[in-house]
């Protein structure tokens, strides 16, 4: 039980923390709702195609927490001041090239995929939400160092105050003597990511003294970006999915697209949980390896998969219980509704495989295997999720649905690969003691 407690310890403020971020992209979409169908949407699809390249840059940033959580076993603060310092320096490297490739590419996608009302809602967003990436970059280095080292309430406390922050700003821009509409929303983002990043470097800067920065080490950046970029690769796959899939519901016209930026925001509601606790498990089997404790890495990984497992599946019988209610939160638009129920039904289904592929994959992060899991999510999604679902949305006509049932099939071939490969290493691991 002391393993549990400890990774509920760890992971209950990043929860928290992950609720707040997925908050604030519930708010956008709530808040937009009052404008209509195609604003829900404008706003779903521009997030669909922004988080691509964004959590691709986040997913580097994420190495982080390999190389900290092993300094932390160790007790060397020295090193995780280090690399903190490296990971600051990447975040603002990769920022422009990531905010250029969503204010050019975005807006082009859209207008090559939808009518020119979803097009110009969504590009909109698209647009004003990019000047936030620099922000959101900088705040997750921090975060992540700080999650790391074993201080991870900093970061949810300032995620918390930003989620207050984003509601009165978007009061301000979307209906406010701006009237921006969905753009506001996207400005609105921007302005608390920016705030959110400025106050966790304060933050840091009066904790630590972190004023005089360490110098740039080029070499431990290439080690950063060797170990991270299979992360952010891994998280560009799967959020591409989704993205995929939400262009082609997108097509069928502003209730779909709706309908089914209802339900993705739901499933990405549900994930907060199933990431946290991969974060908490990648820190703590860091630290174990880190203090040569072998053995306790093993039974912390094993643990953190059941416990995310049990979890889900808790949460699967609640969305299936109640799947009409929650879409209810997001719309009143009785056609939405109908739609966005029947497809709760798919999220409720892949709660399990969503906990086995998420914890897993952190416990494999701890061990330093970050290209298991994105051949998972390549294999999963696209070679299986994809084909699954273009059968039975086109060739079986179940629509929107089909792609749905393509996702579950696509996440429980992922889950299978996952825990295939962790089994595989913590044998090797049981091996090598003996």
């Amino acid at each position: 039980m002391g393993d549990i407690r400890e990774i509920v310890r760890l992971a209950l403020p990043l929860t928290i923390g992950q609720l707040g971020q997925m908050g604030m992209i519930l708010i956008d979409m709530v808040m937009v709702g009052k404008l209509g169908p195609a604003a829900i949407a404008g706003v779903g699809l521009g997030s669909s195609f922004y988080y691509v390249p964004a959590l691709f840059a986040a997913g580097i940033l994420f190495g982080l927490d390999y190389f900290v959580s092993h300094a932390s076993g160790r007790e060397d603060k020295e090193a995780c001041r280090h690399w903190l310092w490296q990971g600051l320096y990447l975040s603002m490297l990769i920022s422009a090239p990531v905010v250029l490739a969503i204010e050019v590419l975005g807006p082009l996608a859209m207008r090559a995929w939808f009518s020119p009302d979803l097009a110009a809602q969504a590009s909109a967003f698209l647009v004003t939400s990019s000047f936030g990436m620099p922000g959101f970059l900088v705040f997750t280095t921090v975060r992540q160092y700080l999650q790391a080292s074993g201080s991870p309430r900093a970061g949810t406390v300032v995620t918390l105050l930003g989620v207050g922050c984003i509601v009165g700003l978007n009061w301000l821009f979307i209906f406010g003597p701006p009237q921006m509409g969905v753009a506001g929303a996207g400005l609105a983002t921007s302005v608390t990511r920016t705030l959110m990043a400025l106050a966790l470097l304060g933050f840091m800067a009066w904790r630590d003294g972190l004023v005089i920065p360490a110098p740039w080490a080029g070499q431990d950046v290439v080690k950063l970006v060797r170990l991270g970029t299979p992360i952010g690769v891994q998280l560009a796959l799967e959020v591409g999915v989704f993205s995929l899939v939400s262009f082609l519901i997108g097509r069928f016209g502003a209730v779909a697209a709706a309908a089914h930026t209802v339900v993705a925001n739901v499933a990405g509601f549900t994930y907060t949980l199933p990431m946290a606790l991969s974060g908490a498990t990648a820190i703590l089997v860091g630290r174990a390896l880190g203090s040569g404790d072998r053995d306790r890495a093993r039974t912390v990984g094993w643990k953190a998969i059941g416990l995310g497992t049990s979890l889900m599946a808790v949460m699967g019988l609640g969305l299936a219980a109640g799947g009409s209610h929650v879409a209810a939160l997001f719309t009143t638009d009785a056609q939405v509704i109908a739609l966005a129920s029947q497809l709760i039904v798919m999220v409720a289904l892949f709660q399990v495989a969503d906990g086995i592929q998420s914890v897993g994959g952190g416990a494999l992060r701890g061990l330093g295997d970050t290209r298991a899991s994105m051949l998972a999510n390549l294999l999963g999604y696209w070679a299986v999720g994809v084909p699954v679902g273009y059968y039975f949305c086109f060739q079986l006509k179940w629509g929107a649905l089909g792609f749905w049932v393509g996702l579950t099939a696509g996440l429980y071939a992922v889950a299978v690969i996952v825990l295939r490969q962790w089994i595989v290493l913590a044998r090797f691991r049981e091996d090598e003691r003996t």
